[in-house]
């Protein structure tokens, strides 16, 4: 493709044609010098938009990201929500009713006739009683998972700190310690290897006379 001829400036839609074309061909695996010479830009103006076009792709990811904690909050609200109106329901008293019998009993009726008639009955007495109930602690446990999560979400605890262990994780890693005593192992070995050397060089007792 011809250059684009020096002095000259881009319109803003020939800069949006540009970086979106200059976008597909970096995201296929185009070299700036590649692309360059496909677009008719110089190289330097490539390097540009490509720069910018980083920046546009960072901020798209920022806002992508920060969507997806609203929305998961939002969740972890929600679900929060159901718990406590849940904890409050098992919180309130429970009525309950039952029938209460005294035993076998005779009454007289008289019938719209004038006959009477003797009619065993077996009376029952409504009793409403009230039981109050403890709050279930497993609707609270789970107001404290969404609280765990929410600040996990948000970032709010402090990263834990995990203890190296060894392979079978059965104990403590201890690569560093031994790592660094076998360094200064290393390190008294040239040292001796050195002195050696300097008492056993001319002029050394025992080694070749200095003239």
């Amino acid at each position: 493709m011809a250059a684009q001829p020096k002095g000259t400036r881009r319109s803003q839609s020939q800069i949006e044609r540009d970086r979106l074309r200059i976008s597909g061909w970096y995201l296929a695996g185009m070299t700036q010098w590649e692309i360059h010479e496909k677009i008719g830009l110089s190289q330097a103006q490539v390097s540009r938009d490509l720069k910018h076009l980083h920046g546009e792709w960072l901020k798209q990811a920022t806002e992508n990201i920060a969507t997806l904690k609203a929305r998961e909050l939002a969740k972890v609200d929600g679900l929060e929500r159901t718990y406590w109106a849940a904890w409050e329901r098992s919180c309130r008293e429970a009525k309950r009713k039952s029938l209460k019998t005294e035993g076998t009993i005779t009454r007289e009726i008289t019938d719209p006739d004038g006959s009477t008639r003797f009619v065993q009955q077996v009376p029952a007495e409504q009793v409403l009683t009230t039981e109050e109930r403890v709050g279930d602690k497993r609707y609270l446990e789970g107001v404290q998972w969404c609280i765990d999560r929410r600040c996990k979400i948000l970032g709010v605890d402090a990263p834990l700190k995990v203890a190296p262990t060894a392979p079978t994780g059965d104990k403590a890693f201890d690569g560093i310690e031994r790592g660094a005593a076998r360094f200064t192992e290393y390190i008294n070995r040239i040292l001796a290897y050195r002195d050696a050397q300097e008492n056993s060089g001319p002029g050394a007792e025992g080694g070749t006379p200095q003239n």
